[in-house]
């Protein structure tokens, strides 16, 4: 880790942040607290974050045109989808044994906004490029967007909100999203109220000299589905649980079942929804990285929960969306 930084600057922000995280997820005890903890993230995310700000950039024109009451309840939405799709990316990409290990390369500040480079010491020993997006507000630096390994979690949902609006009215997005969010409260404590300075924000190259946030197209792995959704109660007391981002879920599905019995397991369960299909099944543990392996190659595969350690025998929840 870099040296402490200025308390208020926008890199010591993201110290004190991970360096809160740390404390959390060395705290854990396997098989227990697993909620309580991810909670305590949870909080810490809802503390750091911009919501506003980024729920603008990610409805571009659309933010402007809706009322202050619009904005508030979309804000709330997409606050959610945010937090999660961040503390999911970076947990199942990040080497969390001992706590997260982040180098801090390089800040960059222009008036209101901030860019800070980071890397990220991921499971298989590789560092992966982090750009944080932040901008001041008040006395404070919040992150408005992170950029992982080149690709704009922002402007990654901004061009799903594109697509559906395009095809769809408003209010079949906020439909949408309200049926995605159900389970779990929004972080309205950390959303200020209507402010006109905020504006959406058009896409921007990073300041480091990285590649410019955005969301490739026709490529699934880059893709963080809107209709990903977070694991319910039964789920959580999987061993594995995961989200496959796929072109077809009726294909993917007779795919899953095919690895799942390659890797020497079965599928116990299956879970047909509008916009989501469960599929749970057990495999052995001896099987289990051959069966992560072929994931990657059905769809973008992103893990959400991996108990450690893992039992002989291991039971799976795969969330399959298009």
């Amino acid at each position: 880790m870099a040296g402490p930084a200025e308390a208020t600057s926008p890199t010591g922000t993201l110290e004190a942040f991970f360096t809160r995280a740390n404390t959390i997820l060395q705290s854990v005890r396997p098989f227990q607290d697993l909620d309580g903890s991810r909670q305590a993230i949870r909080a810490l995310v809802n503390q750091a974050f911009d919501f506003r700000g980024a729920a603008a950039v990610a409805l571009g024109s659309v933010w402007l045109s809706r009322v202050p009451e619009d904005q508030d309840a979309f804000a709330r939405l997409f606050a959610v989808f945010l937090e999660r799709g961040f503390i999911a990316t970076i947990g199942s990409k990040a080497s969390v044994a001992g706590g997260v290990t982040i180098h801090y390369l390089k800040e960059s500040i222009d008036g209101e906004s901030a860019a800070v480079a980071t890397t990220l010491l991921t499971r298989s020993g590789q560092e992966l490029s982090v750009v944080y997006r932040m901008v001041h507000r008040g006395d404070d630096w919040k992150v408005q967007d992170v950029i992982i390994d080149g690709v704009s979690l922002v402007l990654n949902y901004r061009a799903q909100f594109t697509r559906i609006l395009a095809a769809s009215p408003y209010t079949e997005l906020v439909a949408r999203m309200q049926r995605e969010t159900a389970s779990e409260p929004p972080p309205a404590e950390s959303l200020p109220t209507q402010s006109s300075s905020l504006v959406p924000q058009p896409e921007m190259s990073q300041s480091n000299g990285g590649t410019r946030g955005g969301t490739p197209s026709g490529d699934p792995s880059r893709v963080g589905a809107i209709a990903s959704t977070a694991p319910t109660d039964a789920q959580r007391r999987a061993d594995v649980v995961g989200r496959l981002l796929v072109r077809s879920r009726s294909d993917a599905e007779r795919e899953v079942s095919s690895v799942l019995a390659k890797a020497g397991g079965t599928a116990l369960s299956r879970e047909h929804g509008p916009l989501l299909t469960v599929i749970k099944g057990v495999v052995p543990q001896s099987g289990y990285g051959k069966l992560t392996t072929a994931l990657r190659g059905i769809g973008a595969w992103q893990l959400e929960i991996e108990r450690f350690p893992l039992p002989n025998l291991v039971y799976v929840t795969f969330g399959l969306t298009e």
